[in-house]
């Protein structure tokens, strides 16, 4: 985060933090603009930008005031500076009460200003995050189970696949770790051991390719597979970590290109228990497949539950949407074709529904 700091003025500067979506605080008589990197928060995707540029030109007419009202105030400061050894004591203590009120009600405005940019910064957020997913396929995980649940003593089929136009020599090497401590947990198993390894390092258990398995031929892309067995007891949440790399071939450290990918595995047991979908509940989605939106009906739940946000995970293990819902209906538009879960959560957190359905 950057930072500005602007004596006892309104410049427009305001605006600069403002339109990147960033905070704004105001203390005495310093305002502190924070500009927050919004490329961060919505991968740099077309509709972020058009997100943007729709808040900017709702703001615009605001910004004018506040820069407006910025100008009269340092200019009735310059004429107190001016002026100020030719005033009488009770014009001076009147002119100085008119700044600080003056600067007072610009503090106010542009705390208002920040409280509404916050609401919809907050609203194309979770919006955005349902249209933005993670459009890349330079490297990619996917599994045999694409619900991302794991079962005591389950084994995952796994094929990992790196892309880049040119290149001739790739690269991967993978490791699962327990969230809770980061140590090594389950077993890594392959069929391919001209192109695919296994190898400790202290205490940690790694996949990876072997030196004959990096060539591409033809160049551009290359994949290898693995298993990995899941532990044999519930230890809570599981992250599979995957590296990649995208050589030049040049027998040099130069010009490499390296991608990293995280997928997220959770124990079926907390998604089928007492904080999980109702006994007898059902979650019905339609049209499946979509292209455009999902529609859902909640069936056999509780009166006392009621749907307040909802999740959308890719096979990959990567949460692309989670937003509030006020209406039966999500957004799909925006997600790459393939297959995803969707969970919806009540107000206390906890799933009521899951269902998979297919992004055409």
């Amino acid at each position: 985060m950057r930072g500005y700091i602007v004596k006892r003025s309104v410049p427009s500067l305001v605006f600069t933090g403002l339109l990147a979506l960033g905070t704004v605080s105001t203390a005495h008589a310093e305002l502190k603009i924070g500009v927050v990197d919004t490329q961060r928060l919505m991968n740099d995707a077309p509709q972020a930008k058009v997100a943007i540029e729709q808040i900017r030109t709702e703001f615009a007419p605001r910004e004018r005031e506040l820069q407006t009202l910025g100008a009269s105030l340092k200019a009735r400061e310059d004429k107190l500076a001016k002026d100020g050894a030719t005033m009488t004591e009770a014009q001076r203590t009147s002119a100085e009460k008119e700044l600080r009120d003056g600067y007072r009600d610009a503090q106010k405005l542009q705390a208002e200003i920040q409280d509404d940019l916050n609401a919809r910064r907050n609203e194309e957020i979770a919006r955005g995050l349902c249209l933005v997913g993670p459009h890349r396929d330079d490297l990619t995980l996917t599994l045999g189970d694409t619900t991302l649940l794991y079962s005591p003593g389950e084994t995952f089929d796994a094929t990992v696949v790196m892309k880049q136009a040119g290149r001739d020599k790739f690269g991967f090497v993978g490791l699962a770790l327990k969230d809770a401590g980061n140590t090594t947990i389950g077993t890594f198993t392959i069929d391919d051991m001209v192109r695919t390894r296994t190898f400790n390092d202290g205490s940690r258990k790694y996949v990876s390719h072997t030196p004959c398995g990096a060539d591409a031929v033809p160049p551009d892309s290359l994949s290898w597979t693995f298993h990995w067995k899941a532990p044999a007891t519930n230890v809570g949440n599981i992250t599979l970590y995957l590296a990649g790399l995208a050589a030049n071939h040049n027998h040099a450290l130069s010009g490499d290109d390296t991608y990293t990918l995280t997928v997220h595995l959770v124990p079926d047991s907390i998604i089928l228990g007492a904080k999980n979908p109702i006994a007898g509940s059902s979650l019905r989605l339609w049209p499946n497949p979509a292209s455009e939106a999902v529609y859902f009906t909640l069936e056999g739940a509780s009166s006392g539950q009621t749907i307040h946000q909802a999740e959308i995970w890719s096979a990959a293990g990567q949460m692309v949407c989670i937003t509030d819902l006020t209406e039966n209906k999500l957004t799909v538009a925006g997600l790459e074709a393939g297959g995803y879960r969707l969970f919806l959560r009540d107000e206390d957190g906890a799933v009521i529904g899951q269902a998979n359905f297919v992004k055409l």
